[in-house]
């Protein structure tokens, strides 16, 4: 299945998921599907894979944030927490938009209702 362009950019939802029963290996998911997976390597560490990405880590933490921003196209961990932040705030600035206009159209004026609904 094809990933979806975007218009707007939007945080990575990947989940590292604890291992279930005698797994050897954590999943990594996507919304409900299973996606990738780490695994704790015979040298120590632990080893994690994400569609043809791969990538290592010390904990299974570190590898998880590794391979997502990889699989993301950061080149390491710090620019895709970058990027989440400022996607969290866009949304958060735009959530705030839209309640302010609620409110005033509720107090009869919907000149911000219409200029969010613009956008």
């Amino acid at each position: 299945m094809a990933r979806r362009e975007r218009e707007e950019p939007e945080m990575s939802r990947f989940v590292l998921r604890p291992t279930q029963g005698t797994c050897t290996f954590h999943k990594i998911t996507e919304g409900r599907f299973w996606v990738g997976r780490v695994y704790p390597k015979a040298s120590g560490g632990f080893g994690a894979k994400l569609g043809k990405h791969t990538a290592d880590g010390a904990t299974a933490i570190a590898a998880f944030e590794q391979v997502v921003a990889l699989h993301e196209g950061f080149a390491n961990v710090r620019e895709l927490i970058g990027h989440n932040a400022e996607v969290r705030e866009k949304n958060r600035a735009n959530r705030q938009a839209a309640q302010h206009a609620v409110h005033e159209f509720f107090r009869g004026n919907a000149d911000p209702l219409f200029r969010v609904l613009d956008k």
